[in-house]
């Protein structure tokens, strides 16, 4: 027979022997256990060493690492969704850029348990395509942080938190992507706030209905 800690070392290893990233979320949203190497390698690779050791992840609420009311609504959305439906998952694509690439990804979340209320949730996101491009600095997370702490003066730039194109423009519905916004004399020297496009709203009613 084995025990609790047995049981988690076994989680760990099955987390990180799937495709990408996996990793798995209580009912209350607590981040219950992430593959560690995986999980390394995600973190390493999108410039956020500090976020490399998974143990500092676990046991915090998942949505300390969505940014933005809007997003963090649209999740719960998801949520709701796949407690009510009888496939029990929803899989959409998104972008997670880091600041030197572009990456299609693709995201699964699927209710652990069978009907009626889940007994968790597994997320499974991964790569589809990426693609090297110059640096862009409005996804370096170090600087993105500190523009938001220490320099509010400093113009708000709405990111979509499903597909990272930007609202460039207040007075229209205009979302470009990063090296656009650049080629019209964009800056870096900005704050992050992060959001859904609409068209990003519409793909998910579709998904979702």
């Amino acid at each position: 027979m084995t025990d609790a800690g047995d049981d988690l070392i076994d989680m760990l290893d099955l987390l990180d022997a799937v495709e990408g990233i996996a990793y798995v979320v209580a009912p209350d949203f607590t981040i219950r256990a992430i593959g560690p190497q995986s999980w390394r390698t995600f973190a390493e690779a999108n410039a956020t060493p500090a976020l490399a050791d998974s143990q500092g992840i676990v046991g915090k609420s998942l949505f300390e690492f969505i940014a933005g009311d809007e997003v963090q609504a649209w999740y719960r959305r998801c949520f709701d969704a796949i407690a009510r439906d009888e496939r029990r998952s929803l899989t959409f694509e998104y972008r997670c850029d880091g600041p030197d690439c572009a990456r299609e990804c693709r995201l699964s979340i699927s209710a652990i348990g069978g009907k009626g209320a889940p007994r968790g949730y597994l997320f499974q996101s991964v790569v589809l395509h990426e693609r090297v491009r110059p640096p862009v600095t409005l996804f370096e997370p170090e600087q993105m942080l500190a523009a938001v702490q220490a320099q509010a003066h400093l113009p708000i730039l709405t990111l979509c938190g499903i597909c990272q194109r930007l609202h460039a423009d207040k007075e229209a519905d205009s979302w470009i992507e990063a090296e656009e916004y650049y080629r019209r004399g964009g800056s870096g020297d900005v704050r992050i706030s992060h959001g859904i496009c609409p068209r990003c709203v519409d793909i998910w009613e579709q998904d979702a209905a």
